[in-house]
């Protein structure tokens, strides 16, 4: 049975599989999260050994850097 989190379940330094990701942010996929990696515009992630993981709080700045009050203005 698998049990789905909530970002706020994580702890604030816990780290989080990246392959938890699209459930947490539903409608992206594992390709999704893996491309904002290459292309730098993800959060800032952990790897150890081949596995890559985020921190909750490194999540929520990178949430909190990317709100936008107008789609017309330039990132």
């Amino acid at each position: 049975m698998t049990v789905v989190r909530q970002l706020a379940d994580y702890g604030k330094d816990e780290l989080i599989p990246a392959e938890s990701m699209p459930t947490l942010f539903q409608g992206t996929t594992a390709q999704t999260w893996a491309a904002l990696r290459h292309k730098g515009n993800g959060p800032v992630f952990v790897k150890v050994m081949r596995r890559v993981y985020y921190r909750r709080c490194d999540v929520e700045a990178w949430i909190g850097q990317n709100r936008k009050i107008r789609t017309d203005l330039p990132a």
